[in-house]
C-alpha cells in the first residue's frame, strides 16, 4: 500500500479526489431534492392547522362573551340586553377578532320574555374559506362552528 504522500500524488494525477467530492455533491443534491417538498409541505400544514386552532379559538371567545351579555340580568345600573343587542355584539366582536362572514344565532330567540334559570345558547359558524389565507391542506368548504350555553341569573 502506497504512502500518503504517494496516494495524494496518485489521486492528483488520476483526478480521483475531485471525482469524490463532485459525486457526494451529486448526492447531496439528490436528498436535497427528496427532501425539500417533504419539509415544505410539513411546515405549511402546521401553519394551516394552528391557524385553523387560532380561528376556532377567536369563535369560542366570541360565542362565550355573546352569551355573558345575553344572561346578564336587570339591574339598578344596566338593563337585561335584547336579542338584537346580541347578535349586534356579538357581530362587533367578530369584526374586532378578524372573523369574515360569521352568522350568528341565538336559543331562544327572544330574550325579553326570558326568565330566570332560562338557558341561552348562542352559536356561531364562519366559513373557513374567508378566514384562511390558504385551503392547502383543509378543503375550502369546511365550516367553523362554536357554541355556549349559560344560564340566565
Amino acid at each position: 500500500m502506497p504512502e500518503r504522500g504517494a496516494r495524494e500524488a496518485i489521486d492528483r494525477a488520476t483526478g480521483r479526489r475531485a471525482h469524490r467530492r463532485h459525486n457526494r455533491r451529486g448526492a447531496a443534491t439528490v436528498e436535497l431534492a427528496l427532501c425539500l417538498p417533504v419539509l415544505l409541505t410539513t411546515g405549511l400544514a402546521l401553519i394551516e392547522i394552528v391557524n385553523l386552532v387560532s380561528v376556532q379559538a377567536r369563535l369560542q371567545a366570541a360565542a362565550y362573551e355573546s352569551t355573558r351579555l345575553a344572561t346578564r340580568p336587570t339591574t339598578s345600573s344596566a338593563t337585561a340586553a335584547t336579542s338584537a343587542q346580541v347578535k349586534a355584539y356579538c357581530q362587533g366582536l367578530l369584526t374586532q377578532l378578524g372573523i369574515s362572514g360569521g352568522s350568528v344565532t341565538l336559543t331562544p330567540s327572544d330574550l325579553t320574555a326570558a326568565p330566570p334559570q332560562t338557558i341561552v345558547t348562542v352559536a356561531i359558524s364562519a366559513p373557513w374559506k374567508q378566514n384562511s389565507p390558504t385551503s392547502f391542506l383543509v378543503p375550502s368548504s369546511l365550516s367553523l362552528s362554536s357554541q355556549a350555553t349559560l344560564i340566565v341569573e
